[in-house]
């Protein structure tokens, strides 16, 4: 072994070393170092872009604010948003109007997009109008009036919930609520379908026995319910085969029957609502 060693290094020792070799080594790193470095960068630049999109999508789909912020800035592809693009704060002694009225932007159809958009603004504003005429009336009556007894300004809230955003489905609803001479919450339900841009059916997602379907399960979970002491409702299996159904699809794609305040149960139930399997 000694010997091979010994014969190993005298062959090393008699290799001529290039005197250009120094220069071939320095050049080498030289021009390996920008690669490497253009690499990283391209590297850092795409996760910021995908962390950036990913900030985006949650911040539209969840905070109006942010959502209306952003709507003068164009973004690439069909992409439905729904966000505020006007706050109602009207406060006064006879009047107390605030809410926030939602806009919808993306859809494939910009036709069925103005006829939505154009339809929930004229609703709101109808109703402030007619709550202004309200208040106004109700100032010069109480003004007249001898004794001055107390009274309730003109009240409205009015606000929108994002139900499902996905590729397939776009569901949401619009929620008006009066408190002033008689309370009651009225909701506008909005189900499109993305893939066909056109308003969605109980037919459509459910088959066309779909009555039979709803009435199996509310009458069911009805009487769920009702296991509750504190829980009331009118009938126990109430007769819904004249129903037209308020509904709109959850973020796991399922179909959610709505029933209004007083509707089948005393108001202090609230809203019912049965999601359908």
């Amino acid at each position: 072994m000694e010997d091979k060693l010994k014969s190993a290094g005298a062959i090393y020792d008699k290799t001529e070393i290039p005197d250009q070799l120094n220069q071939i080594i320095i050049d080498k790193i030289r021009s390996t170092k920008p690669q490497r470095k253009a690499i990283l960068i391209i590297k850092n630049c795409f996760i910021a872009l995908i962390l950036a999109i990913g900030v985006l999508l949650i911040g539209v789909n969840t905070s109006p604010v942010f959502a209306s912020s952003l709507y003068d800035i164009p973004i690439a592809g069909d992409i439905a948003r729904l966000f505020t693009i006007r706050e109602y704060n009207i406060q006064g002694s006879f009047i107390d109007i605030k809410g926030q009225i939602p806009q919808v932007s993306g859809l494939a159809d910009k036709r069925l997009e103005q006829e939505i958009n154009e339809g929930i603004s004229k609703r709101i504003d109808a109703l402030v109008a007619q709550a202004e005429k309200d208040a106004r009336e109700l100032e010069k009556k109480y003004t007249a009036s001898e004794t001055q007894d107390g009274y309730i300004p003109v009240n409205y809230t009015f606000s929108y919930d994002l139900k499902c955003s996905n590729q397939q489905y776009f569901s949401f609803v619009v929620n008006i609520e009066q408190t002033w001479a008689n309370v009651f919450t009225e909701q506008i339900f909005y189900n499109i379908s993305l893939k066909d841009n056109r308003y969605l059916t109980l037919e459509d997602l459910l088959g066309a026995n779909y009555i039979d379907k709803i009435t199996t399960v509310v009458h069911q979970d009805i009487a769920e319910r009702m296991k509750d002491p504190n829980n009331m409702f009118f009938e126990s299996k109430p007769d819904l085969s004249q129903k037209k159904f308020d509904f709109y699809i959850d973020q796991q794609g399922k179909v959610v029957i709505v029933f209004n305040k007083a509707e089948i149960a005393p108001g202090y139930m609230g809203i019912q609502e049965f999601v359908m399997p």
